[in-house]
């Protein structure tokens, strides 16, 4: 009886023994993940300037209803943009308004420490007649409204040929952190006469990307790609007899600074 005891006895240790070790593995396991730093996510990482993005994450229950800071890196300093509350489940999510142009680094701080760092480009449409964009060669011959094909375009420049066969030059430095050109060319119809012809071009590292023949009335709408350009740059040539007066009207680039 006693010797039945005691394989008894054994066994159930050893069943114990034998249990009992995966399942400290387990609650190991799940006390190292609990205590980690969550992974942030955004729901978008190029938006307009003015956009609003949401940065979410998890903590997980323990952490429940505590403070989750949102940081903005500037400068290499991390600055509080905004802060919130981890629900029940110990999940939050922030959302908020991206106002800086360019690369924006992001990161929240909690009691698990601070996450992992999402970056947000933001970028705006820049208008040359505003003086938005620094200037390489030349300068633009007259800055406002202006009258082509009949239509009026605000945020205007020229770039004035004359009477003469040479072409001329304007350019504005884009650093490589533009997206997109648009503008409505077409000469000036308040500078150039009837009759006048010229070609007008947009060149981007100096590689030709546009280039029209238009005369007195005529214009063109002009939507380009600026995706890793450093140089965009305006050319005009009179090809006719009248003085010439190229016109980018409401010309703009959708830039990250």
């Amino acid at each position: 009886m006693r010797r039945w005891l005691s394989s008894l006895l054994v066994t159930v240790l050893a069943c114990c023994v034998w249990a009992g070790a995966p399942l400290g593995e387990v609650d190991a396991a799940n006390t190292v993940a609990a205590q980690q730093a969550p992974r942030l996510t955004v729901s978008k990482t190029r938006v307009d300037v003015g956009d609003r993005v949401a940065f979410k994450g998890s903590l997980g229950r323990s952490a429940r209803g505590s403070t989750v800071v949102l940081q903005r890196q500037r400068r290499g300093n991390w600055i509080k943009v905004i802060s919130r509350r981890a629900d029940s489940q110990g999940a939050f999510s922030i959302r908020t308004a991206v106002s800086k142009p360019g690369k924006n680094p992001y990161r929240v701080t909690t009691v698990r420490g601070p996450s992992n760092t999402v970056i947000v480009r933001a970028f705006r449409w820049l208008y040359f007649a505003n003086f938005d964009v620094d200037t390489v060669q030349g300068s633009p011959d007259g800055v406002g409204t202006a009258t082509i094909a009949g239509g009026s375009y605000p945020r205007s420049f020229g770039v004035d040929a004359g009477y003469t066969s040479v072409e001329q030059k304007l350019s504005y430095l884009l650093n490589r952190k533009c997206l997109r050109f648009k503008a409505f060319v077409g000469p000036s119809m308040a500078s150039t006469w009837d009759g006048g012809v010229g070609t007008m071009s947009v060149y981007a590292d100096g590689a030709s990307r546009y280039s029209a023949s238009l005369a007195y009335a005529q214009g063109q709408a002009v939507d380009l790609s600026m995706r890793g350009v450093g140089v965009i740059e305006f050319r005009v040539l009179n090809t006719g007899g009248s003085e010439y007066v190229g016109v980018y009207g409401t010309a703009r680039v959708y830039c990250s600074f």
